[in-house]
């Protein structure tokens, strides 16, 4: 996945499309200090929960360049998050999250109770590799929990 975002960098510099040049860059940079942070090179669930922390910086960037009123900036950072957003796979829906949910559960031998959900939240995530959010799945969690 590194490999594709580097390409994708080299491609925008190339046909001088700034603001994919600006967003890959940022999650190109974001990778090289987390792979210095941790002495190890990261793996593609790595790297996209890399990818999914600068879209969570853009998104806050933005709401500060729409606040200042400047649009020219709020047109970069939605292009920028538009090409971060290419990046990341398709994100689960949420019956496939409650699915998941229901997997973690079984397969960790967790039982469904609120004294739980930290848990079940955590590995939910991690077994999306990327593909929902803490979130999402804790709205979930706490809809089958009242379902109970």
């Amino acid at each position: 996945m590194k490999a594709r975002i580097k390409e994708l960098h080299i491609n925008a510099r190339k046909t001088k499309n700034k603001p994919a040049q600006e967003a890959y860059e940022a999650v190109l940079v974001a990778i090289q200090a987390k792979e210095i942070e941790s002495r190890i090179e990261l793996t593609d669930g790595e790297i996209i929960a890399v990818a999914q922390k600068v879209l969570k910086q853009l998104k806050e960037s933005l709401e500060y360049a729409t606040t200042d009123g400047n649009k020219e900036l709020v047109d970069r950072i939605h292009d920028n998050i538009n090409c971060v957003n290419s990046l990341l796979p398709q994100t689960y829906t949420d019956v496939e999250v409650v699915i998941l949910i229901k997997f973690v559960i079984d397969r960790n031998s967790i039982p469904l109770e609120k004294k739980n959900m930290g848990s079940i939240v955590k590995l939910t995530v991690v077994a999306s590799e990327g593909r929902t959010d803490s979130a999402t799945v804790a709205r979930l969690v706490k809809v089958m929990l009242d379902g109970n």
